[in-house]
């Protein structure tokens, strides 16, 4: 199977599509939902004069960028604190130069992001909006790369995905349950260490 390299690595930003809303077919401004955001920063920015879908359109852009973040990486940066890894931070057990292949269960992931982004309205920052990424990924299998106490690569396979982003109370984008495919061997690098885990003795 030949080997996929991180850079094509599908991202949060490719399983939530995040895209401004459509205007209304009759009214052709913006629905109440696409609005709902701005309307609460209103106060806030009365004064610029700012229209709301271009508002929007920013907000959106800047939450898209905030999700750049490879699933592959998403995956190992979890499992990298999974209790059975931790016998391989032994290099007696498991020397240096040994790569080796580790099965993982049927399992879910679940991660939450607390990102800010800062509005700024002619030169001037008026405020900051704390966003609320949740994702949750269910795998059937998992294969993962280790040596040297790091991760090294991922073979994922496929999942179910869905997840939410939320500011204000306002659901900026929702990804309802869906299949994902992530064939082959995604290359993370230097790799993601496996961290100690209190609690448990070091080998």
């Amino acid at each position: 199977m030949t080997d996929r390299q991180s850079e094509s690595a599908v991202t949060l930003k490719d399983l939530f599509a995040i895209a401004r809303p459509k205007d209304d077919a009759e009214t052709g401004e913006a629905p109440p939902s696409s609005t709902a955001l701005v309307d609460m920063l209103s106060v806030t920015v009365k004064d610029a004069k700012i229209e709301p879908k271009i508002m929007l359109d920013g907000i959106l852009e800047q939450v898209s960028c905030l999700l750049d973040i490879e699933v592959p990486t998403l995956i190992a940066s979890v499992w990298s604190k999974a209790k059975q890894l931790q016998e391989y931070r032994d290099p007696a057990l498991h020397p240096p130069e040994e790569s080796a292949w580790v099965s993982m269960a049927e399992h879910t992931i679940r991660s939450r992001y607390h990102p800010s982004i800062e509005l700024v309205i002619n030169g001037v920052s008026v405020d900051r909006l704390e966003i609320d990424v949740s994702v949750e990924l269910a795998f059937d299998a998992l294969v993962l790369e280790i040596q040297n106490a790091r991760i090294m690569a991922i073979r994922p396979g496929g999942c179910t995905a869905n997840g939410r982003i939320i500011c204000r109370e306002y659901a900026i984008a929702e990804m309802e349950t869906c299949s994902v495919e992530l064939p082959g061997r995604h290359s993370l690098g230097d790799g993601v260490e496996i961290p100690f885990l209190q609690g448990i003795v070091e080998p």
